[in-house]
């Protein structure tokens, strides 16, 4: 079965931090038939090394904002800044796409690939959280990239999308191509062009039970994530 990296969100109580993590991300995985491991912070080297050689796929999950110094910009709207998990993500991806392993970020996931790769981020964007009174979001329209990834996986020219954010990407690192847009122009989803590196903006692991097509995106990282063990296996 194809081991697939989950990184975590964090709480700290009294001084304590605790994993968190919307068990949505486990259970798509696991849908899509790929076997998670949950992968704790840490900061040494051998750690992260071990975590590496552990994996065939990673998935970067949501949270909190990035560090705007990391792209060289000043505070200015970023929150809830955890150094800790950038420092950790940052790492962690920056070993996986080097080994060439299967990465799908979401939400906050989207932002570290971009940023590790040498993107910028827009720190805040007035009115874009797109929830109704009652905390619910609200759906709006995503334009898919002809000719992409992306587009491949979907096989659609839109989607329409559960996105929750206030920040995106700005500038699009070096090495990755824009895959999705809302119609407001805000960059949507990325994609590397060489390997399987998707970032999306939305929450798929909130919709692809209610609506199958958001399956396919788990689909083909696990489909990805398989064909790297393959080729490992095939070269030892």
């Amino acid at each position: 079965m194809v081991k697939i990296g989950i990184t975590t969100g964090f709480h700290e109580v009294e001084s304590v931090r605790f994993l968190r993590l919307d068990v949505r991300n486990y259970e798509a995985i696991v849908n899509s038939g790929g076997c998670p491991m949950i992968l704790a912070e840490t900061s040494d080297e051998s750690t992260l090394d071990d975590y590496i050689s552990s994996i065939e796929g990673l998935l970067l999950t949501g949270g909190g904002d990035i560090d705007p110094e990391l792209y060289g910009e000043k505070m200015d709207g970023s929150i809830r800044i955890d150094e800790r998990r950038d420092a950790f993500e940052l790492s962690l991806f920056k070993k996986a796409k080097e080994k060439g392993i299967p990465v799908l970020g979401i939400c906050r996931g989207i932002q570290i690939i971009n940023v590790a790769a040498g993107g910028s981020l827009h720190q805040h964007i007035e009115n874009h959280n797109r929830i109704d009174p009652d905390g619910n979001p609200r759906f709006h329209n995503v334009n898919i990239t002809p000719n992409t990834s992306f587009h491949r996986i979907f096989g659609v020219p839109a989607l329409e999308t559960n996105t929750v954010h206030h920040q995106s990407v700005k500038s699009t690192a070096p090495g990755f191509r824009v895959s999705a847009v809302s119609g407001d122009g805000t960059i949507e989803a990325i994609e590397s062009e060489k390997g399987f590196v998707i970032g999306v903006q939305w929450h798929p692991e909130e919709l692809y039970r209610e609506f199958n097509i958001y399956r396919k995106l788990f689909d083909a990282f696990v489909s990805s994530s398989s064909l790297f063990k393959q080729r490992n296996e095939n070269n030892t």
